[in-house]
């Protein structure tokens, strides 16, 4: 089985024998043999707790929710400017220094309920959560660029959101050195939901100590304090 806890933040990751103890809010204490650090754009803070250096940083991302409407084609939609981004935004012919600054994409994609998430921003903000009338409306002109018909559409909310962005693009997996035991999956960007299962089949099978996985370790830990 499984414990959940609900907001609850780790405050202190300490070895103990050849198990890990973790303290957290509430007064919440976990004894275990494997830590797996999975806390997206917190990551890097948990690391600290242990001296370790997670080079993973918040990439904010502004978003404009839309009312409920019927779909409009039969797919989501995303721009080649919006997945190149992530990588290498310096290649990107972005039309303003605005532009730029706030690395405008453009994803459209449809919930469940029928409402369509545009986006997006890739902005190095830190953890401010805040979304602004300007970076909203530049979303917002490109999209009825794309699709006309958004013109008639309604826009009920903005919200904004951290991505856990790494140097080099690529998300952090595997075991780190000198703490063994310790794990991270971390640092997908907006790839996360996408590739989590997968990373999950993969750290799931190296905290048991089975399967190989020889593709993935350019993803350690280890390729930062090799450069």
């Amino acid at each position: 089985g499984m414990d959940l806890f609900r907001y609850t933040p780790v405050e202190e990751i300490s070895k103990s024998g050849d198990h890990w103890k973790v303290m957290g809010g509430n007064d919440v204490s976990v004894e275990c043999d494997s830590i797996v650090i999975a806390a997206g754009a917190w990551s890097g803070q948990i690391g600290q707790l242990l001296g370790i250096d997670i080079p993973i940083r918040p990439i904010k991302g502004q978003i404009a929710i839309t009312e409920q409407i019927a779909p409009i084609g039969e797919t989501n939609c995303w721009t080649a400017a919006y997945i190149a981004s992530k990588h290498d935004p310096s290649i990107l012919p972005y039309k303003s220094e605005f532009d730029r600054e706030i690395g405008l994409g453009f994803s459209f994609s449809r919930a469940s309920e029928g409402n369509y998430l545009i986006g997006s921003t890739r902005e190095n903000a830190g953890f401010d959560k805040t979304t602004n009338f300007k970076a909203i409306s530049r979303i917002l002109e490109q999209t009825r660029q794309y699709f006309p018909i958004m013109n008639k559409v309604n826009i009920i909310r903005t919200i904004a959101g951290f991505r856990p962005g790494t140097k080099d693009g690529s998300p952090i997996i595997g075991d780190i050195d000198g703490y063994p035991g310790l794990f991270i999956a971390a640092g997908h960007e907006g790839d996360g939901i996408a590739l989590s299962p997968v990373t999950g089949k993969i750290v799931a099978e190296m905290v048991c100590g089975t399967g190989e996985h020889k593709r993935v370790e350019e993803l350690n830990l280890r390729r930062f304090s090799n450069n």
